[in-house]
């Protein structure tokens, strides 16, 4: 956004591949809003209207423009004649929001290519680009919608985000012509244009006026006298007045028609339709599309690849996302114990969701194998960058594992067998994993005794979990409702192993680690320390995991 900060070592080493997404932005609020110290009435009153609104942008026909990782680069779309039609948004402040974004991007672009090719020349010690000569143009019909001379009455409590975008594009206006970028603004009524609009153009054109306010505010910015003023009430069609830089009174011009003696066949939305179907067929176009930051473009298919990314969304996909990232990286086996649920999960849900993908392209599949193998990739992805901004893992670290998490997916996805044992793959997956997980210090008194090996596996997802399901939680009063919580936590967290060959005791263990983990947690929600370290050992103890020995396990 025209910043450029240096991030020094010490400051988050986690960046993300593209902008982050809407969807992004809302987990962001309801994530950090809590942690911020309001009232729970106020926490829930923020959250609520700041997530109302952010989703408001990613339903219907606005969800799949805007809540998307990657778009069309404003380069193509300026590569050639292009219509942006936004007649199916139906709301006139979505179709001004659209256009606002839009030319904005433009304004971006353009000055990002004049700075660009300025700094080439300096390094070449050439002049720099000429400015003015025009190199591309943008009409804006119906131009009221966006650019109203309408304003909201304001104070410090009300915004008129309208308002200041018109401020913003008048701005635009006086600056873009140096960058070679021209903007053409057509409306029926002068009137309903913001003065600054007409003030800020520099070729007028007025074809037929009635209405005295319309002739009047025409008439003002382009010298007219009075009764060049009432001319334009007679003026028979394609006859205009036209007034530039350097004129001292309009002149009259006669415009040939071109619209109503058009010799080309007529064009309809299945023309349309196939027309950009070939368009999106270019593999060059396609890549836009299917290269997610979650699975790298790892899916075979953008539909597969768009499909999962709206399943991890759904609470169950991301309670399993996070069963699936945790029981892996365990045990070599673990994969084998989740991958059921995974292919049970996407079979049931997928299909529900296919009308918000996108069509198609020519030659795609997307059987179940694919979805699964798709949802699988963004699950592992979005746990790993999860865990890695909650400890703080290096870039090159995360994208390691995660590139061995994403071989192991793949190896999983192309065999049948149930369990393919303890292959080379997840052998480095598990290894990577326990390197990353080493902690540095104890952050609960019975760490060093719940997890002897010096790891903190758990305690990152135990949170996350209890913040997605409060249902679990309940009123943890007495000892057998602390511990039913805690084993809810991490039962969510660690699959129960079921006839692996060789997972089960060590699953078995892992399972009893997360359940303390959990336990101590909760414990130390309403006590002090000594308090919860005590009825953590209790109530451990009553279930069979005595605490005492546990280090010896």
């Amino acid at each position: 956004m025209g910043l450029r900060l240096k991030q020094p070592s010490t400051t988050r080493r986690i960046r993300a591949a593209t902008d982050p997404r809407l969807r992004d932005l809302v987990a962001a609020v309801e994530r950090t809003v809590p942690s911020l110290g309001y009232k729970h009435e106020s926490t829930q009153e923020i959250t609520a209207s700041l997530t109302t609104r952010l989703n408001a942008l990613r339903r219907g026909g606005r969800g799949l423009m805007l809540d998307i990782e990657r778009s069309i680069p404003m380069a193509e779309i300026l590569r050639k004649p292009t219509v942006i039609e936004l007649e199916s948004l139906g709301d006139d402040a979505d179709k001004a929001f659209v256009m606002g974004l839009l030319l904005i991007r433009l304004y971006e672009h353009r000055r990002a290519a004049h700075a660009a090719a300025t700094s080439t020349a300096a390094r070449a010690g050439a002049p720099p680009p000429a400015p003015g000569r025009l190199r591309h143009l943008v009409v804006v019909e119906e131009a009221h919608r966006l650019l109203g001379s309408e304003r909201k009455q304001t104070d410090a409590w009300t915004a008129d985000p309208k308002g200041a975008f018109v401020d913003t594009f008048c701005q635009m206006l006086s600056e873009v012509r140096a960058y070679g970028q021209g903007i053409v603004v057509a409306d029926q009524v002068p009137v309903r244009l913001a003065p600054d609009v007409l003030k800020n153009t520099n070729l007028k054109i007025a074809h037929r006026l009635v209405v005295g306010d319309d002739r009047e505010a025409m008439a003002k910015a382009m010298a007219m006298t009075t009764e060049q003023s009432n001319e334009l009430t007679i003026m028979p069609p394609g006859r205009a007045a036209v007034f530039s830089e350097g004129d001292h009174t309009p002149v009259i011009v006669q415009v040939p028609k071109s619209k109503d003696n058009s010799t080309h066949a007529a064009i309809d939305d299945s023309a349309v339709s196939e027309a950009m179907a070939k368009w999106r067929s270019d593999p060059s176009v396609q890549a836009w599309f299917t290269a997610s930051v979650a699975c790298r473009g790892a899916c075979r298919n953008a539909i597969a690849c768009k499909q999962s990314s709206i399943l991890m969304e759904h609470p169950h996909g991301q309670l399993l996302a996070t069963r699936l990232w945790h029981t892996s990286i365990e045990h070599p086996d673990g994969i084998d114990l989740v991958w059921p649920d995974i292919t049970a999960f996407v079979k049931a849900t997928a299909a529900g969701i296919g009308e918000h993908t996108s069509p198609p392209t020519p030659g795609s599949t997307n059987n179940l194998d694919d979805r699964v193998h798709s949802f699988a990739l963004h699950a592992i992805a979005t746990v790993t960058n999860r865990r890695a901004m909650q400890a703080g893992w290096s870039s090159p670290a995360t994208s390691r594992l995660t590139t061995l998490l994403f071989t192991a997916i793949e190896e999983r996805s192309r065999q049948t067998e149930y369990f393919l044992g303890d292959t080379p793959a997840r052998q480095e997956v598990v290894t990577a994993a326990a390197k990353l997980q080493t902690r540095a210090f104890d952050p609960l008194p019975l760490c060093s005794k719940i997890c002897s090996d010096g790891r903190c596996p758990f305690l990152h997802a135990v949170r996350d979990v209890r913040a997605a399901s409060g249902n679990f939680l309940g009123d943890a009063n007495t000892d057998d409702e602390l511990l039913n919580a805690a084993t809810a936590l991490a039962e969510e967290i660690v699959e129960t192993p079921r006839d692996a060959p060789s997972a089960t005791e060590s699953l078995n263990q892992a399972r009893w680690r997360a359940i303390a983990c959990a336990t101590q947690l909760l414990a130390g929600k309403h006590h002090r320390s000594q308090e919860s370290t005590r009825r953590t050992i209790q109530v451990m103890g009553a279930a069979g995991w005595d605490l005492a020995t546990a280090s010896e396990r």
